[in-house]
């Protein structure tokens, strides 16, 4: 329609008929006056045509669970939701859901237990939903022992040669073999997994800490593995404290900082960021006999209780 009037103005101009200026201004009053009439008729047109040229494909509800509803549930119910059909089992298989439901499901859905010398199984608090679809972790290479676990990663070690370690994802059954340390990692060697689930990565990201005891001396020395190089560091840090050795077992990850028990009756801390050491004393008792505790969904310091 612009065209069109640019073309009439043109002729209006080189109208040797219409020398008059007023009545040339009116002649050019009359044909905008029709162009906006209709203008304005087809668009008025174009309007009550508009809907019918719409062609809004039908939302099934089961796309709508698939999409937005399903990274809201724990793995192990996800699971047996793979047997719906090729595209549930798709879009469940697919590192994008594994990294979106990673992201949106918070709690505590199960726990690994393992007795010395036999194969891991899954406890799962929910009796009714489905367990993680190998608990025995056969899909390693070899014999493991789970050591530590954070967000939905373990942190297991080999039975077996330069006992390596692994870190793996239980429900994807995905997995990696971590390098060989630069220190030497004996039986007292008490280990920690760091992994903080981030939106904006979609890789995995994590960190192995090993707290590694020295064998001609009573010290602790940090080493810590980082998926992100693929390789090991030696932290300056150098522990020197009586009451932190010897350790009591691996020990937990929580909001930047990780903790250790002492057979003691204190408790070692590690700041990850700052990569310094710190103990913690607790109130003396007769029974040194501890375990951690944390506040649910808490990002405060654990407490140690009796048990």
């Amino acid at each position: 329609m612009a065209d069109l009037e640019d073309c009439q103005m043109e002729e209006i101009d080189d109208d040797p008929i219409l020398p008059d200026p007023f009545e040339r201004s009116l002649r050019l009053n009359m044909i905008l006056s029709y162009s906006s009439k209709s203008s304005s008729y087809k668009s008025s047109e174009s309007c009550a045509k508009f809907p019918g040229h719409i062609k809004q494909e039908e939302i099934k509800i089961e796309d709508v669970v698939r999409q937005h509803a399903l990274c809201f549930l724990p793995a192990k119910s996800v699971c047996r939701f793979k047997t719906v059909s090729k595209e549930w089992l798709k879009w469940i298989d697919s590192p994008f859901f594994a990294h979106k439901q990673t992201n949106h499901f918070k709690h505590v859905s199960g726990l690994f237990c393992q007795f010395p010398g036999e194969s891991p199984s899954f406890i799962s608090f929910n009796p009714v939903a489905c367990g993680v679809s190998s608990p025995t972790l056969r899909f390693l290479p070899e014999p493991i022992d789970v050591r530590t676990s954070c967000n939905g990663l373990l942190g297991c070690q080999s039975r077996l040669g330069d006992n390596a370690y692994y870190i793996c994802n239980p429900v994807t059954e995905e997995w990696r073999m971590v390098p060989k340390p630069t220190l030497y990692h004996g039986s007292g060697t008490a280990i920690a997994l760091a992994f903080e689930p981030d939106v904006l990565q979609f890789e995995a990201q994590y960190e192995l800490i090993c707290a590694v005891t020295l064998q001609d001396r009573a010290a602790l020395l940090f080493e810590i593995y980082s998926s992100r190089t693929n390789s090991w560091r030696v932290c300056t840090a150098l522990c020197l404290e009586q009451d932190a050795l010897p350790l009591n077992g691996d020990g937990f990850y929580i909001r930047g900082f990780v903790y250790w028990e002492t057979q003691s009756g204190a408790v070692l801390g590690f700041d990850l960021k700052e990569e310094e050491y710190g103990i913690l004393s607790l109130p003396p008792t007769s029974n040194p006999d501890w375990c951690f505790d944390r506040v649910a969904g808490g990002a405060v310091l654990p407490s140690a209780s009796q048990r």
